[in-house]
């Protein structure tokens, strides 16, 4: 072992990033001064890595020499690099979240996947939702058990659905549920309970084929999602809250993909699929931690491929534009 380690003495720093794991002796590098490193640890009672699993470069969740014959191994031999998840930190300041909505997030059970998600990216969250099939935004602005249900504790979030059509078309529906007095009652009633809940409006997702199933309309997809995005960033600036940009996610991942049928919407072409609903579930995520969701083990049974590129677009469409979306 003493002949190993004075040869890879002389072969060149590996770096793997800003934080490794494997850099036993935390200089942001992975090389042969962490076998060293680790070896006086195990064998010799050196001091430890600091934090202790910056020294796991296996997997095992255990720093032993083990760890050390990993790194030998990538050195010599073009072995596997370190893991890439070590030191996950639990944040354990409790994230207090009511969801306030109907079929859309009932539908997959959204909260639970948002709760997923915190709980593997290390998080300490209580989750509940009120949440009934077929209610608007103004039913729940009217109900007592709605209201019940926001003063029941300072919620550090309140995520309120929204609706396509609604919001697309606020003109042409005027009687018909309405989105804006609803969202200001809601809004008044939230911070009557705790003014430091954050409120977060879904932007919602345009009906997969538009509104030509209506006769006389003409806006498909496009047009009608462009509309949505328009109006709710309008009632941000007005109502003021903050925007989780799901339908605009929703929006790059089928232009991407060039709309293939019934992929986030349901062959209802209006509720959300599996796929679609664990897409707004990393946006949502993203929306109140403003943190990526890039490497979550959490796939809800998609497969690994899409979830990898279901995080990046979700990720990326909150954290790049946090000032457009009234992210503090």
């Amino acid at each position: 072992m003493k002949i190993i380690i004075l040869i890879c003495l002389f072969l060149p720093t590996l770096a793997f990033g800003a934080f490794i794991c494997g850099d036993a002796n935390g200089d942001g590098n992975t090389n042969v001064g962490d076998v060293v490193y680790l070896i006086n640890y195990v064998f010799k009672s050196g001091p430890s890595p600091d934090p202790l699993c910056s020294g796991e470069a296996n997997g095992d969740d255990i720093v032993n020499i083990s760890d050390a014959v990993y790194l030998v191994n990538l050195i010599f031999n073009g072995g596997p690099p370190p893991v890439e998840l070590c030191c996950q930190v639990i944040d354990s300041t409790p994230n207090e979240i009511l969801f306030i909505g109907s079929s859309y997030f009932t539908y997959n059970n959204l909260p639970g996947m948002v709760r997923e998600l915190s709980e593997n990216m290390g998080k300490t969250v209580t989750i509940e939702a009120e949440m009934r099939n077929g209610l608007y935004l103004e039913d729940h602005a009217a109900l007592a058990t709605t209201e019940a249900k926001i003063n029941e504790r300072n919620w550090d979030y309140i995520v309120l659905q929204g609706g396509g059509m609604l919001m697309a078309y606020p003109d042409s529906f005027p009687d018909y549920h309405p989105v804006y007095p609803a969202l200001v009652t809601l809004k008044n009633k939230i911070k009557a309970n705790c003014e430091a809940t954050k409120i977060i409006f879904e932007l919602p997702w345009a009906f997969e084929d538009g509104m030509i199933w209506v006769s006389g309309w003409t806006d498909e997809y496009p047009e009608m999602q462009q509309k949505i995005y328009d109006n709710t960033l309008d009632y941000s600036d007005s109502i003021g809250f903050v925007i989780s940009p799901v339908g605009w996610a929703w929006n790059t991942v089928l232009y991407e993909q060039n709309y293939p049928l019934h992929y986030l919407h349901l062959s209802d072409w209006n509720h959300p699929s599996l796929k679609g609903s664990y897409l707004m579930a990393c946006v949502i995520y993203s929306t109140i931690f403003q943190e990526s969701t890039v490497g979550t083990e959490y796939s809800a049974g998609i497969s690994e491929e899409e979830v990898s590129y279901f995080q990046s677009i979700a990720s990326n469409m909150v954290l790049d534009s946090l000032e457009l979306w009234n992210i503090e």
